[in-house]
């Protein structure tokens, strides 16, 4: 299981107890890659203290996938991803996250094969820079979002056969990354 959380501005999860750690990995924003504790300790350093291996969210957000279909966007970030991942890495970041959105609306077209193609490119192109950073163990975490907007058809319903909730198809750990 993976832990999702930014410490700006609350501060470090709760670390006083010297059980085994409930996450196996903590996906930082970058802020808080480079933050430190109350006493000064390097965030990363506390989580790897506690077992946990420091990740980082590496995608930088949304935007209209032009020549896409109404409301379909793409990830934005791969453009200085080769430059900032050896700096995630050089702090302390293990893995790395990415994202992409598809909006899954069977009436309207979507997702469009724009859109598809993008995806499919820019999460190659991820895995690849990752992979040449040391951002990855075993394999690249992979976080794709979809979005219905009406009850699904038949075909948008093979989401339920795979146990996934076609209304919040928001599944953050495929590839989820254990130790060695």
């Amino acid at each position: 299981m993976l832990l999702r959380q930014s410490l700006c501005p609350h501060g470090p999860p709760h670390t006083s107890t010297p059980h085994t750690p409930t996450a196996q990995g903590a996906i930082l924003f970058e802020e808080t890659l480079f933050q430190k504790d109350p006493k000064g300790k390097p965030f990363v350093d506390v989580l790897n203290g506690n077992g946990i291996i420091p990740g980082i969210k590496v995608d930088t957000g949304l935007k209209p996938l032009l020549g896409g279909g109404e409301g379909e966007n793409w990830c934005a970030g791969l453009d200085t991803l080769a430059e900032r991942a050896p700096k995630f890495y050089e702090q302390g970041a293990r893995f790395a996250k990415w994202r992409t959105a598809l909006k899954i609306d069977e009436a309207a077209g979507c997702p469009t094969n724009l859109a598809i193609e993008v995806a499919a490119q820019d999460l190659a192109r991820y895995a690849r820079i990752c992979q040449e950073s040391g951002l990855v163990r075993r394999r690249p975490l992979l976080l794709t979002s979809t979005t219905l907007l009406h009850e699904p058809t038949l075909g948008e319903a093979g989401f339920r056969q795979r146990g996934t909730d076609p209304h919040n198809l928001h599944s953050p750990f495929i590839g989820a990354h254990r130790r060695a």
